[in-house]
């Protein structure tokens, strides 16, 4: 068994699988790499050849799941047991255009190539053609993408099961989602929290902050899920705080809400 180990490098985790019980010849068993590579290692004790096909469930779960709610178009359906994937991208060769759309009837990133110039492979009634000329100037530059980690958000994904939550996240920021790479913190509450708070109320005239600091949302609908964006990003995730209101006492009105 030694020549195993030109595939199972150090770290290899051995990995649950099933095996149809009708062919009792054949032993098997599955490891994942620290790479990511599945490793399948399968003995036939028989003399006769075996057809063996392997199944990999999280390469299945990688497709859509649509759903249509009612308004014309479908979502891709994300559970405990099933959420599409996006592979990461690749830069291609020069004079190839990769192509990902996403459309109403339920094209989700589906990915094509073509060259520059080739308009082949399509049949449409209408067409347009884009000229690409860098060498005539460049104009803003794409900072990031990116969400708000709101007390609405947090408390809703923190009602989901821990690997769905992971899941949510994951899907926003890692190399397998969407990648986003900003971040916006409400500095207290805002419209999007249960109730209306900053980090200084009830304490009037406090003009040096003595009294500031966070509140049980930040530790129970912020901080975990801010955190967990930046261990699954691949990228630096940049967050900025907005604030909502100051504190009532700051305040003409003498509340948080309006003026």
């Amino acid at each position: 068994m030694g020549h195993y180990s030109k595939f199972l490098t150090p770290g290899s985790q051995r990995v649950f699988q099933t095996q149809e019980p009708s062919v009792d010849t054949l032993l098997s068993t599955t490891f994942v790499r620290p790479d990511g590579g599945t490793v399948v290692i399968a003995l036939n004790l028989g003399d006769e050849p075996i057809d063996i096909t392997i199944d990999d469930l999280e390469s299945k779960q990688k497709s859509c799941f649509p759903k249509d709610y009612g308004y014309g178009s479908t979502v891709c359906v994300c559970n405990v047991t099933h959420c599409d994937d996006l592979d990461p991208l690749v830069k291609t060769p020069k004079g190839v255009v990769t192509v990902f759309e996403t459309s109403k009837s339920g094209d989700r990133f589906v990915k094509t190539e073509l060259k520059f110039g080739d308009n082949s492979g399509f049949k449409a009634n209408k067409s347009q053609t884009i000229t690409v000329d860098k060498s005539k100037g460049v104009y803003q530059k794409i900072v990031g993408f990116g969400g708000a980690f709101t007390d609405a958000a947090g408390l809703n994904i923190k009602s989901l099961p821990q690997n769905l939550q992971n899941r949510i996240i994951s899907d926003y920021f890692s190399e397998s989602g969407i990648e986003y790479n900003l971040g916006r913190i409400p500095i207290g509450g805002s419209d999007f929290s249960t109730h209306a708070y900053s980090y200084d109320d009830n304490n009037k005239d406090d003009f040096d902050l003595l009294k500031f600091s966070l509140t049980e949302e930040d530790f129970k609908y912020k901080l975990p899920y801010l955190e967990y964006a930046l261990n699954v990003s691949l990228n630096r995730v940049q967050f900025f705080g907005s604030t909502w209101s100051p504190p009532a006492w700051l305040k003409n009105n003498s509340e948080l809400n309006d003026g």
